[in-house]
């Protein structure tokens, strides 16, 4: 497997399960809930890092709008675990958090997409 073997070790369960599972279609992500007893978070969660997995490498943009819309979904210590080798990836857990700014009166697609270029900002590839 290629991930982080320290990282997952850190992990708690299902969030491993999460790391084993999440690039299997959804039948096996379904029995495997079943079988394991784990919450639908698994799944949802196994479903996005399956579409971040796609979108690594290819426009860092459209993977930051991704990650920015699904922020409160997706798992960040397995989303570092499983793509922690991926310089946008480190990027975006060390810095997002820290994007502050007054979001009142703006539209969702302009947060975002004032978050995608303090990000691109940060790793210096504006």
């Amino acid at each position: 497997m290629n991930f982080d073997e320290e990282e997952f070790n850190n992990l708690k369960d299902e969030e491993k399960f999460i790391v084993l599972f999440y690039k299997n279609d959804e039948e096996i992500i379904l029995k495997s809930m079943e079988i394991l007893n784990l919450s639908n978070n698994f799944k949802l969660n196994c479903e996005l890092l399956k579409q971040v997995d796609k979108l690594i490498g290819d426009n860092v943009k459209e993977l930051y709008r991704y990650l920015i819309i699904n922020i409160n979904k997706i798992n960040k210590k397995v989303l570092y675990c499983l793509f922690s080798k991926h310089e946008s990836i480190t990027n975006y857990i060390r810095n997002i958090d820290g994007i502050k700014s007054d979001f009142k009166g703006l539209e969702k697609e302009d947060i975002v997409s004032y978050k995608i270029e303090k990000l691109l900002e940060f790793w210096g590839r504006e």
